[in-house]
């Protein structure tokens, strides 16, 4: 039963942690990875 509780905990701890990665990253890197990707989205549009 406490093996259970300290798996859950551990996968939720990595998922916030996660979590957390990413929104560093996208604040870093809004402008330029959202133009780039818009770019691409424009130039793969018929």
């Amino acid at each position: 039963m406490v093996s259970v509780l300290l798996f859950l905990s551990g996968n939720l701890f990595l998922i916030l942690v996660s979590r957390v990665i990413e929104l560093g990253n996208r604040d870093s890197h809004t402008s330029e990875t959202e133009i780039v990707y818009l770019a691409e989205n424009n130039n793969s549009l018929p």
